[in-house]
Order: structure tokens, then C-alpha cells, then sequence
């Protein structure tokens, strides 16, 4: 959980480029084991149910388009939607 929020409070504002390096150096001081093999900024941690890193991925709802048809009622959830929004509640 810890890491989580490091990641997103210090690694949200790095370039693309510079996050593979906070990543690289938060792994060399994380004294717990547990964390995804794959990237943290792709992963959240699952506070609520699992307790354990998930793939933003596995949060993405499928699409459902609105009935009425309305161009402006049209948001396709895709990973950045899901994980900004998260991060923003």
C-alpha cells in the first residue's frame, strides 16, 4: 500500500521516459517483496478485496453504449480512464 501511494503521489508527475529509473530505484530500497513483476504505474494495489497488486487491466468495464444514442453520453472506459478516475476518487 505504501508503495502505491509513492508511485502516485512522487511518479505521477515523471516524464514517460524517467519512470522505468523511480521505478528501478523504489525496487532497490522496497524492503517487502510482493511487488508486480510487470510495471507499478501499470498496476494498482486492491486496498479493498485482494490485498495484492492488480493490473489496471483487470478493472476496465466493458463498454456499454448509451441507449438515447447521444454523442456527448459516449465514454469508452479504457485503463487511463479507470485509472484516473480511481486516483481522483
Amino acid at each position: 500500500m505504501f508503495m502505491f501511494c509513492i508511485v502516485w503521489s512522487l511518479g505521477a508527475s515523471l516524464q514517460l521516459d524517467s519512470r522505468p529509473k523511480f521505478e528501478e530505484v523504489l525496487r532497490r530500497v522496497s524492503c517487502r517483496g510482493g511487488l508486480p513483476a510487470t510495471s507499478l504505474f501499470d498496476n494498482f494495489y486492491d486496498f479493498h478485496e485482494d490485498k495484492r497488486w492488480v493490473s489496471w487491466d483487470k478493472k476496465v468495464p466493458e463498454y456499454v453504449h448509451p441507449t438515447d444514442g447521444k454523442f456527448v453520453k459516449i465514454l469508452v472506459p479504457t485503463v487511463d480512464t479507470v485509472r484516473y478516475s480511481y486516483l481522483l476518487g
